[in-house]
């Protein structure tokens, strides 16, 4: 048999092996160790200004990896519930939903996902957020967005129903809240806190 055919095969097996240890291994590495790099960093308190902040969480963003980049932006979407919760700026609060969203986006866009569900009740939550710092009706309605997707996709999920039963309480709609409500009630009949909103 020509020896020639087992050689070409060898080579794209030799190349092949090289990429899947590339792009399984050693980008989901790299990405991972920017990540602990600069959230010990953040928690640090060496970063004296907002260059160095957003430098700091781009970096981690845009390091490239075919795994790991939900699960960062998913971190950051909860970090970022906590820093707008203690900051109470409204200015802070806009930078940092600018920053976040074009990335979460991308992640929601794709409607699918292991753990897609969280990502929305977490996106949706951090619009909730930042709508209390803001009180701009964009964040709102993005809140009311992806809350409404996600009950869509499973109408039980308590998640989505508490998310979207906050979204109704805050545009002050009492028909929502009685119906929204009133499907958390006959899920959880001893929910006390939503009974003492609909008395």
């Amino acid at each position: 048999m020509n020896p020639l055919p087992k050689q070409i095969i060898s080579i794209i097996g030799f190349i092949f092996i090289l990429l899947m240890i590339f792009y399984g291994s050693i980008l989901p590495y790299q990405k991972s160790k920017i990540f602990i790099n600069g959230m010990s960093l953040l928690q640090s308190g060496r970063i004296r200004n907002v260059n160095d902040f957003e430098k700091t969480i781009l970096d981690i963003f845009k390091a490239k990896s075919p795994i790991g980049q939900e699960e960062i932006i998913r971190h950051f979407g909860s970090y970022f519930i906590s820093l707008i919760s203690q900051n109470k700026n409204k200015d802070f609060t806009n930078y940092l939903m600018d920053l976040i969203r074009p990335y979460y986006e991308q992640i929601l866009n794709r409607g699918k996902g292991l753990s897609f569900n969280q990502d929305l009740y977490i996106f949706g939550n951090l619009n909730l957020v930042a709508y209390d710092q803001t009180k701009e009706s964009k964040y709102l309605e993005e809140a009311e967005k992806y809350f409404m997707i996600s009950y869509n996709l499973g109408s039980k999920r308590p998640q989505a129903l508490y998310g979207l039963f906050d979204v109704c309480r805050l545009k002050n709609d009492m028909e929502c809240m009685k119906k929204i409500g009133g499907e958390i009630l006959s899920y959880w009949p001893n929910e006390t806190e939503i009974k003492k909103f609909l008395e």
